[in-house]
């Protein structure tokens, strides 16, 4: 009997790259997996999924994919990636209708507080050119894991300056 493919999901890692660089090529790994301590033939796979930003790596040993985890970013080529247990299931949550004064430390909490575990969160950014081109927008992003997607809250109530704001999780 051959490996399971839930033994290769138990050795495998899903590396998502930001949209500002792009094309990603397997070279741009090269550098970052050494540097992390890895030999040839210890990366059984790499490349990417649904789109360019999205890849998976598939070490050799689960020792080796232990070792993305715990780092949970990657400087592959000269952008910050973000790296996921493909094992573990994870939801992007997009916050709408918070103001920007609002740290978005307080809105994890409130999500950590429903029973989410918060990976990760950044701001999304004005896709405009010009005078707003880099601007932060007011829906941010957080990455969740931890619960059911059905289990993560529509609304969400964040307490600051002694206010409470609804918020909308999408």
């Amino acid at each position: 009997m051959g490996i399971t493919a839930q033994e290769v999901v138990a050795r495998t890692v899903k590396i998502v790259l930001p949209k500002q660089r792009r094309p990603y090529c397997h070279e741009d790994f090269v550098k970052v997996l050494t540097e992390v301590g890895f030999q040839q033939g210890e990366v059984e796979a790499l490349g990417p999924v649904k789109s360019n930003r999205e890849w998976h790596l598939t070490c050799g040993s689960v020792e080796n994919k232990r070792k993305l985890v715990l780092g949970k970013r990657l400087k592959v080529g000269d952008s910050m990636a973000r790296v996921f247990s493909l094992d573990n299931e994870e939801y992007t949550v997009k916050v709408h209708w918070a103001p920007y004064f609002i740290p978005s430390a307080t809105i994890a909490k409130a999500l950590e507080d429903t029973g989410c575990k918060v990976e990760y969160y950044e701001y999304e950014v004005a896709k405009c050119k010009g005078l707003l081109s880099g601007c932060k927008t007011l829906t941010r992003s957080f990455t969740v894991s931890g619960t059911d997607k059905e289990n993560i809250p529509h609304l969400l109530e964040v307490r600051s300056l002694d206010t409470a704001f609804e918020v909308l999780c999408a």
